[in-house]
């Protein structure tokens, strides 16, 4: 487990392994994507949809070059997937700084 696969495939796998392991399998599935031109180590999209209105998670991205051990990835995978799971449990967009408050 300790090597990381840079496809697609493997994001989704893990993303559904940390999907039932830590939130009980109740995330919507989304598309996640590496991207090697982000200064981030990973962002999560959302967008309202005014049909429905609520927040819908629409990708997951993370940054391949600054992603290299399995820990590392595990660690910004499953913070993604926070943010995603508050979109999607508090139907709340602008979260971004209670998330990562430091107070």
């Amino acid at each position: 487990m300790d090597s990381i696969e840079y496809t697609e495939d493997y994001l989704q796998r893990y993303w559904s392994i940390f999907n039932t392991k830590y939130f009980n399998n109740i995330l919507h599935k989304v598309k996640i994507q590496w991207s090697g031109r982000m200064k981030n180590w990973g962002l999560t999209f959302c967008e309202y949809s005014y049909k429905t209105r609520n927040i819908i998670t629409t990708r997951i991205v993370l940054n391949r070059k600054a992603i290299r051990t399995f820990k590392r990835f595990r660690m910004v995978l499953v913070h993604e997937m926070v943010h995603q799971w508050v979109y999607q449990t508090f139907k709340i967009k602008d979260i971004d700084n209670v998330i990562h408050s430091r107070n």
